[in-house]
C-alpha cells in the first residue's frame, strides 16, 4: 500500500463497515426498502477499495458515499461518513499530484 492510497485505502473500509452496520441497522428493524439509502455507500466502499490506485474508482466511491450520507442526514447519522470522505478525497487528490513515469 503506497503512501498515495493508504488514507483512501483506510476510508474505504470505514464507509464499508458503517455501510454494513447501517444495512443491517435496516434489516434489523424490518425496513428492508431503506436498503436503496445504504446502496451507493456499499458500491462507493466497494470501489474504493477495489481500485485505491485508480483516481476514477476512489471520485465515483466519493460521489456515491456522499450521496448516501445526504440522504442519512435526516437522523444525524450521515455526518458518520465524512472522515471517510475526507480520506478518500486526500487520497484521490495525492494519486492525481504523483508524476507518473512517461515511457
Amino acid at each position: 500500500m503506497s503512501r498515495e492510497t493508504k488514507p483512501g485505502k483506510i476510508g474505504a473500509w470505514i464507509a464499508l463497515g458503517l455501510s454494513i452496520a447501517l444495512a443491517v441497522r435496516v434489516i434489523a428493524i424490518d425496513n428492508p426498502e431503506a436498503l436503496v439509502i445504504v446502496a451507493p455507500a456499499l458500491v462507493g466502499a466497494l470501489l474504493a477499495v477495489a481500485w485505491p490506485q485508480m483516481r476514477v474508482a476512489l471520485l465515483t466511491g466519493l460521489v456515491l458515499i456522499g450521496v448516501t450520507a445526504t440522504f442519512s442526514l435526516i437522523g444525524w447519522i450521515g455526518l458518520l461518513f465524512i472522515p471517510s470522505m475526507v480520506l478518500i478525497g486526500l487520497s484521490a487528490y495525492r494519486i492525481s499530484r504523483t508524476p507518473t513515469l512517461q515511457p
